[in-house]
């Protein structure tokens, strides 16, 4: 029972989170709002905001509960796949050296590697003797952004780290 209402408090806690950070990101990236100073109007229109948000993610939870099967799932972590991978070979590479990169390979690697785990995810059964990609695409995503950024980059005129 404990862990029943732990898990619930959790739950409500994440979906809190969620609908105020999408509110404050609506209110402040899109609508251009600053956030000091505060009058009668803009708390309206920021209120309007959350109770839009709110509805927002009712409708998408309500869809995800009606359509419940392994396929919206699936396409799920597939687009989590997509656009995390870039953001890991981006990370790893920032992480792992010092070469600068040039000014458009980011941009570039980082539409191209999604496309070809797009196409790899669709046609690694046929190339790979049945083998088919899942989750582990991110990894592969990743590892793609990387050797590209590599390829982007030049040698630093840094000297190396004793």
């Amino acid at each position: 029972m404990i862990f029943i209402v732990g898990l619930t408090a959790a739950t409500f806690s994440s979906a809190d989170s969620v609908l105020t950070t999408l509110t404050t990101s609506f209110y402040i990236d899109i609508l251009g709002y600053p956030t000091d100073g505060i009058d009668a109007r803009r708390k309206r229109i920021k209120n309007m905001i959350h109770i839009g948000c709110a509805v927002a993610l009712l409708g998408t939870i309500l869809l995800f509960r009606e359509f419940n099967n392994d396929a919206i799932i699936d396409s799920v972590l597939f687009l989590a796949t997509i656009t995390y991978g870039p953001m890991l070979g981006l990370f790893a590479f920032g992480i792992l050296n010092k070469r600068p990169i040039l000014d458009y390979g980011s941009l570039i690697v980082c539409l191209i590697a999604p496309l070809l785990c797009f196409f790899l995810k669709q046609y690694s059964g046929d190339w790979l003797g049945g083998y088919k990609f899942g989750n582990e695409l991110l990894i592969v995503n990743g590892l793609f952004t990387y050797i590209g950024l590599w390829l982007f980059s030049k040698k630093s005129a840094l000297p190396a780290l004793q």
